[in-house]
């Protein structure tokens, strides 16, 4: 399991912005996570979420 933090233009609306910030990056980002197996094939992508949101929480959310 990898994350990945893809940056994203900053919202006009300040609440949204602290939420999509990542203190990791120093900026606002979405953060999603990607499941590979032995081979490094892509087997599951789940939705993105908002960068703020730690790795850990993001995988105990994911239902496998």
């Amino acid at each position: 399991m990898t994350s990945a933090e893809r940056p994203v233009q900053k919202p006009k609306n300040l609440r949204r912005r602290k939420k999509m910030y990542s203190g990791k990056k120093r900026q606002t980002t979405r953060k999603g996570l990607i499941m590979t197996d032995e081979t490094r094939q892509i087997g599951f992508i789940p939705m993105s979420k908002n960068g703020r949101r730690h790795d850990k929480r993001l995988l105990d959310k994911v239902d496998i």
